[in-house]
């Protein structure tokens, strides 16, 4: 999204937009140790500016991040984008250009192969421009019980609007004054910019 960028300054935690599919995740006794482990699997293409202040942001969450599984399709390799920034970073360079489902693809199984309890969802030209984020992803999930929760993305361009439209009594909006206020939104959920996705919605059924 050249267009956006995440708020709680970009991504914005406080006022979380959210999928509920019935998961208990706080009493799940599958979950171990694993309760709140969090890896991004974020895709990049010759962005390497924008990847750099994504990786920046990351590094400055104050909710842990275990790993950033890195898909890198792009003409330039970014190994000199990844090397100076913090944080584990797995990079993943691929020679085809899996397109965005794809390389979406292939991060989110590299991240969930990491052993994380939740996958966050990034592309290379979004960020959180708010260090806590992250933790807000995690305190509404907790708190309402979610295998998915999504936060506003606010456009770059103009940061009182955000990037997609919500319907809000049955009207389409995307002024960020009038949602910012309302907090948590139920059913409602956008992808893959920012989406924090428990691990198992991504299981196989047995």
């Amino acid at each position: 999204m050249t267009e956006s960028a995440m708020d709680a300054g970009g991504m914005d935690a406080g006022g979380a937009a959210s999928a509920d599919t019935s998961a208990d995740t706080r009493t799940d006794s599958r979950a171990g140790t694993r309760a709140d482990t969090v890896a991004v699997a974020a895709v990049t293409y010759d962005r390497h500016e924008e990847l750099a202040q994504l990786l920046r942001s990351l590094a400055a969450q104050s909710a842990p991040i275990a790993t950033v599984a890195l898909v890198d399709s792009g003409t330039k390799p970014a190994t000199a984008v990844v090397d100076a920034a913090d944080g584990n970073i797995h990079y993943l360079r691929s020679e085809a250009n899996l397109g965005g489902a794809g390389g979406f693809a292939f991060a989110i199984l590299a991240a969930i192969a990491s052993g994380a309890r939740w996958i966050w969802l990034m592309d290379d030209d979004g960020h959180p421009e708010d260090g806590r984020c992250l933790a807000e992803l995690l305190r509404a999930a907790h708190e309402h019980d979610l295998d998915i929760v999504s936060p506003l993305v606010a456009a770059t361009s103009d940061p009182t609007r955000l990037s997609f439209n919500f319907r809000i009594h049955g009207l389409l909006t995307n002024d960020r004054a009038k949602l910012e206020p309302m907090g948590y939104l139920p059913g409602m959920v956008h992808f893959f910019n920012g989406a924090l996705v428990r691990a198992d919605v991504f299981a196989c059924p047995t």
